[in-house]
């Protein structure tokens, strides 16, 4: 019974919730007619405070925003991951932003506490932001640089990508 758990745990890890699937999934090819490069797509959504957040405002600064759920098991995994970035990056022009795909924003604010997270934590609901990303299961992950241009994605979790991601972060910050 014990190993079936394990094999459960390490199952969901690996493939994330959702449909989406896998450890890592860089961003997709571009047609070959169009640039390089993607516009990371603008979107408004309401943190926990009330406040409202867009993409726009935080021009200027390389953006982790992250896709994650209370009840989902690599997304619990990967918040105390992301939590050690949002620390070790204070200071630096670096915007942690989480979005919850949740409902039920008591349960939000309860798993925010219980982890005691810092990231600026928002709600994604209503917002359409997950589709304006192309997200299919999370967690998902993306690196967005200072000029407001996808720099890299993630589709689930793993924990060697906290290494990645520090070493994307520094990259764009030295630009």
């Amino acid at each position: 019974m014990k190993v079936q758990k394990i094999i459960f745990i390490l199952a969901l890890l690996l493939v994330g919730c959702g449909s989406q699937g896998g450890v890592y999934e860089p961003a997709p090819k571009p047609p070959a007619k169009t640039p390089r490069r993607y516009k990371a797509p603008d979107f408004e959504v309401r943190d926990l405070e009330g406040k409202k957040v867009t993409l726009s405002m935080l021009k200027g600064k390389v953006v982790f925003l992250e896709f994650w759920a209370t009840w989902c098991p690599p997304c619990i995994l990967s918040a105390p991951k992301v939590e050690e970035m949002v620390q070790a990056y204070k200071g630096k022009k670096v915007e942690f932003l989480s979005l919850s795909v949740d409902t039920n924003e008591t349960a939000v604010r309860r798993f925010v506490k219980r982890m005691e997270l810092t990231s600026h934590v928002a709600m994604a609901a209503d917002s359409y932001v997950q589709e304006k990303y192309g997200v299919q299961g999370i967690p998902a992950f993306f690196l967005i640089d200072k000029e407001g241009y996808i720099a890299g994605f993630w589709g689930g979790f793993h924990p060697s990508l906290p290494k990645v991601w520090r070493d994307e972060l520094d990259r764009l910050l030295k630009k």
